[in-house]
């Protein structure tokens, strides 16, 4: 369901957000921005899939990063 993937890829997200990386004296801390998109009937093709999953991986960054979005299709 797309509550299970939200939920499977927001526990990935935290654990990146938790990764610390030390070099050449510096602390270094990452985060990410998905998107996810849904398989319906509606779906031309994988394409079609993944440029939906990139479309909210963006609106997961405009929002202001470290987020994760759905596709949404507004009519």
């Amino acid at each position: 369901t797309e509550e299970d993937a939200f939920q499977r890829i927001d526990e990935m997200r935290k654990m990146i957000n938790d990764l610390q990386f030390h070099a050449h004296g510096q602390n270094f801390n990452i985060s990410g921005s998905f998107g996810i998109s849904m398989y319906t009937k509606d779906n031309e093709s994988a394409e079609e899939l993944i440029k939906q999953a990139d479309d909210a991986q963006y609106q997961s960054k405009k929002d202001g990063r470290n987020k994760v979005s759905i596709f949404k299709k507004f009519n």
